[in-house]
Formats: structure tokens, sequence, C-alpha cells
């Protein structure tokens, strides 16, 4: 069962690696290194996002810029991100954020769909959906957006 355990870990990382996941870190009362995606716990602010924006989707037509600027904290399940919709292309995107352990494996993920005017911005917020297990939450970061 352990040696499993471990393969699964293994598998994941690779996975993340391969998949150009770029990890947003939470910061907070856990003493975290202050970069990447923080949330401190006394005033819920939060700091800037380590995961730029993703690519993906489908053809040649441009993907909305996507960027975490909170990670999930101290008794809330939530991300909030900002999605930027390109000035050339209006559209519908799922956004989906990995909730991840500090040695990476996936704890959670979370998807929320926004519709966007070219140019326009909007933050949004994605709930974990196994938010029970937000303590093992460390990271944030993004899917590929389709």
């Amino acid at each position: 069962m352990r040696s499993q355990l471990k393969l699964a870990a293994v598998v994941g990382v690779v996975i993340l690696a391969l998949s150009g996941f770029t990890p947003a870190k939470r910061g907070g009362a856990d003493g975290g290194d202050g970069g990447g995606c923080g949330r401190d716990s006394s005033s819920g602010t939060s700091g800037s996002s380590s995961s730029g924006g993703t690519t993906g989707g489908s053809g040649n037509k441009p993907n909305p810029t996507v960027n975490i600027t909170r990670c999930a904290g101290v008794a809330d399940p939530t991300a909030d991100v900002q999605v930027s919709a390109p000035s050339s292309r209006s559209g519908s995107w799922t956004i989906t954020v990995r909730f991840t352990s500090d040695t990476g494996v996936v704890v959670s993920t979370g998807s929320e769909r926004v519709s966007l005017e070219a140019g326009q911005s909007r933050n949004i917020t994605v709930r974990m959906a196994d938010p029970a297990r937000l303590d093992e939450v460390a990271n944030c970061g993004l899917e590929p957006v389709n």
C-alpha cells in the first residue's frame, strides 16, 4: 500500500511537470515564503501570483490571460483568479485550479466557467471540489484553459 502511494505521488509530480504546471504558494500563518499566491490570514489580502497566464484550448484562437491572485487559506476553500480576455476575442472559458500539497500532490481541483467580451477582465472565485481536504493545501496552480 505504501509503495502504491509513493508511485501515485511520483506519477502525479511527473504529470504536473509535463503539463507545464506552475505552482502559486500560499503564505499566511504557517510562515509561507510570502511569494506566489499568498494569503495573509489576518487581513485576507493576497500577494501576486507566480502562475503566469495559461494557454491551451482550440486551434490558433488566443486564450485569456489567467492569474491566481489568492490561494485557498485558513478556513477558506477557494482561490481568487483574475481572467483577462485577449483584445481580439470574446468567449467563454473554463478555468480550472489545482489545489496541491507541499509535495506537489493534487489534493483537489475546482473549475469555474467565465464569459468575457474582448479585452474585458474579471475576478472569479474557484471553490475546491473537496473542501474537507483544505488543511492539506499548500499551493495552487492552473490547468490549461479550454
